[in-house]
């Protein structure tokens, strides 16, 4: 397992630099990895700004969804989806974290 985390590393290494770089708009490779960092960290990328829809979140939304095939689909699509997401993170987290030790 610890020769593929460092294989992996050394593979996104660098793209993780650029990223960094990119969505921070620092040229300095450790000010933009402090910055991402930084904003990975963020409440603002785990919490809504606005509250749901009353017809998205209600009770009633909940029993109509539930009840249908399609949106048992969705639901399954999203969830693979934010986890997809989570593991995009907590990557980026991780390679971060080494660049910076």
């Amino acid at each position: 397992m610890h020769d593929i985390g460092w294989r992996e590393l050394t593979r996104y290494y660098r793209q993780a630099i650029d990223i960094a770089k990119t969505i921070t708009g620092q040229g300095n490779e450790s000010e933009a990895v402090s910055e991402f960092r930084s904003r990975l960290k963020s409440h603002s990328l785990y919490l809504n700004k606005q509250p749901f829809p009353k017809n998205e979140s209600d009770e009633d939304a909940f029993q109509k969804c539930i009840k249908s095939k399609c949106c048992r689909v969705i639901i399954l699509i999203l969830i693979i989806f934010l986890i997809l997401i989570l593991i995009l993170i907590l990557v980026l987290v991780l390679i971060l974290v080494i660049i910076i030790h």
